[in-house]
């Protein structure tokens, strides 16, 4: 009998060595801790791509976008005054009279800027300083082409370039020298934009 004993207290011996250093509810307990632990980290990297897609390029445009620098000038191709009076028509943009100067604008054009996959767009109204009646009638003549144009020129700069005031003087540049171009003989001695908003 005595040899039954120790066979049994051996036996005995690794079945106590299997138990777990850890209390169960301590073991349940960092399970939840991980599982919480992922799940926090999971939403600071939601938060933080949130802020930096669609909160900072949100901040970029409320930028001082009401500041707006000086008209940008073409050089004068005629340096003749025009002492009769028109009245402007508005066949997509409106004539108005300044002076000797008159104004032909394109109201309402709406674009999506480059790289915003629809998600961002651009109003604005845009204003040509032409000297002659005449040059206002061709002007009125090619609105809706015009239109077109600006809409093409505004759609292909980004949101930061619209924002940045120095890259939207150049933007007035090249307004002014496709639309000269495209209206010749006909030109356009400044260009303004009197409505910007971008959302």
């Amino acid at each position: 009998m005595p040899d039954i004993k120790e066979k049994t207290e051996v036996a005995e011996q690794p079945a106590a060595a299997k138990k777990s250093l850890l209390p169960p509810n301590l073991a349940a307990t960092l399970t939840k801790v991980a599982i919480f632990g992922l799940i926090g980290l999971v939403a600071v990297s939601a938060a933080y791509l949130l802020t930096l897609k669609v909160l900072k390029p949100m901040m970029a445009s409320d930028a001082p976008t009401e500041q707006q620098a000086e008209p940008v000038k073409a050089e004068p191709v005629k340096e003749e005054k025009h002492e009769e009076a028109s009245s402007g028509h508005g066949s997509g943009g409106e004539g108005e009279q300044a002076g000797t100067n008159q104004f032909f604008t394109v109201e309402s054009i709406v674009v999506n800027p480059a790289e915003t996959q629809g998600t961002r767009y651009l109003s604005c109204s845009v204003s040509f300083e032409v000297a002659s009646p005449e040059d206002l009638k061709a002007f009125e003549e090619k609105a809706v082409k015009i239109k077109d144009l600006l809409i093409t020129i505004l759609s292909s700069k980004t949101v930061d370039e619209l924002a940045d005031i120095k890259v939207r003087n150049d933007m007035r540049r090249q307004i002014l020298a496709v639309v000269n171009r495209f209206t010749t003989p006909a030109q356009a001695t400044a260009v303004y934009l009197t409505d910007f908003v971008l959302q």
